[in-house]
């Protein structure tokens, strides 16, 4: 194209080769990681296809937390400590929150003070990724266009992941 940039037949035959490359390439691409969640059932097997997919690195980089003047690097300390940060913050809301006084009325059934979540289905799961608008990746680095295509291989997993993280976090006294 350099050496004949008016050349309107060459012009065209490159774009052309150029898709068929491309197509060529993410059908490939398709192919391989399809093969490669059937081949590898563990969810960790499957994690790390993805994360070779999006082109992440496997290894978990190191952290560190700053807690009361001591650097702690223990992921296990670390994790119990945005547990206790994040559990802790209802708590204070209700301390510090004004709240009305508020009565049922005569007729109402429900008890004022539970909250009953039902369990997450596979079902809403995927009506909710379904209707997700196919954008670029967000911070976990996994777009839309890919969640959507694996969602029936990790499926189930969320279902439990959701449903642990409801039964888990709802135990506020």
């Amino acid at each position: 194209m350099k050496r004949n940039p008016n050349n309107y037949d060459i012009q065209v035959r490159f774009h052309e080769t150029n898709s068929k490359l491309n197509s060529d390439l993410n059908l490939a691409k398709s192919e391989y990681f399809g093969e490669n969640f059937a081949q590898n059932s563990s969810m960790r097997n499957q994690w790390q296809t993805i994360k070779k997919l999006l082109n992440m690195p496997t290894e978990s980089p190191e952290i560190a937390l700053k807690i009361n003047n001591e650097v702690i690097t223990d992921v296990k300390i670390i994790a119990n400590e945005f547990n206790n940060y994040f559990n802790s913050i209802p708590g204070k809301v209700k301390q510090t929150a004004a709240f009305t006084d508020w009565r049922p009325p005569p007729n109402h059934v429900n008890s004022v003070n539970s909250l009953y979540l039902a369990p997450i289905t596979s079902d809403e799961i995927q009506n909710v990724v379904k209707g997700f608008a196919n954008k670029g990746a967000g911070a976990d680095g996994i777009s839309t266009s890919l969640l959507k295509s694996i969602l029936n291989c990790i499926l189930e997993p969320l279902v439990y992941l959701f449903n642990q993280w409801i039964v888990v976090s709802i135990q506020i006294s």
